[in-house]
């Protein structure tokens, strides 16, 4: 299985010249000391009926972006998580807790426990600067693989109608191979800048099809930098129309609570 999982992720590397091989050689040994992986313990519904809630682990990536040990990551891979761990590069783990999230754009903000001193933060980007076509690199712990780089292109940008506490959605579609671990992991542009956060990808098979989406740094920026999204620790589902009737709610529409983080503002 881990042959055919490597397999994958060479296919979904572009092949490039010796100059460029280099060049990405080089942005991956300054970038990778940037990057974490985040493992997460939480309550989640058993498989078989009347199983109750059981303990599942999770595992994402991250970045770091300040000295004093906050991380960049995707809101799916934390939201709801009862304890969080952060990796780095040399091997040493430290608790990490939330303190902002935005589920609605996926980004969300660590903070390091007891930070070391020798954190090395990547620098956010100005994703506006990306054009399709812009050879872009993601780094993270694809299937538990910590530390793969994959490399490709800017294939479009995605703005969803609407927008999250005042600002407009963006998402930067890509080719570079995405898979489940990549989540919350840093899309880096050839200066070794975050222009995006891994979000997710449009599949049918389960693995990576070609179609991968990071949310770009200008919005993570925004909902967590600027103006920090409030963390609640819930997750959800919103509830309108005939499925809020289907469930005696009596108001026009209401929330589902699916999941709520232990020591969370909505435990």
């Amino acid at each position: 299985m881990i042959r055919s999982i490597l397999a994958g992720v060479v296919a979904g590397m572009v092949v490039v010249g010796p100059g460029e091989a280099q060049q990405v050689r080089d942005l991956f040994q300054r970038a990778s000391r940037s990057v974490v992986v985040v493992e997460t313990l939480e309550k989640t519904p058993a498989s078989e009926p009347g199983g109750g809630l059981v303990t599942a682990g999770g595992i994402g990536s991250g970045t770091i972006i300040s000295s004093d040990g906050r991380i960049l990551t995707a809101a799916h891979v934390v939201q709801t998580a009862d304890r969080v761990r952060v990796g780095l590069k040399d091997g040493r783990a430290f608790m990490a807790r939330v303190i902002s999230s935005s589920p609605r754009a996926d980004v969300a903000l660590l903070q390091l426990e007891d930070p070391p001193g020798d954190l090395v933060p990547a620098r956010l980007g100005d994703s506006d600067s990306l054009e399709t076509g812009d050879e872009i690199v993601v780094v993270g712990a694809p299937y538990g693989l910590s530390y793969t780089l994959t490399a490709g292109h800017v294939s479009g940008r995605l703005r969803p109608r609407g927008s999250i506490s005042g600002v407009p959605m963006e998402f930067i579609q890509t080719d570079a191979s995405i898979n489940q671990g990549n989540s919350g992991g840093p899309m880096f542009n050839l200066q070794g800048e975050v222009v995006g956060v891994v979000s997710y990808i449009l599949t049918q098979s389960g693995g990576f099809e070609g179609l991968g989406f990071a949310v770009t740094s200008n919005v993570a920026r925004n909902l967590l930098l600027s103006k920090p999204s409030f963390w609640t620790g819930v997750d959800g589902v919103l509830l309108t129309g005939g499925l809020a009737r289907l469930l005696n709610v009596h108001q026009s529409a209401g929330v589902l609570i699916e999941r709520v983080g232990a020591g969370s503002p909505g435990s």
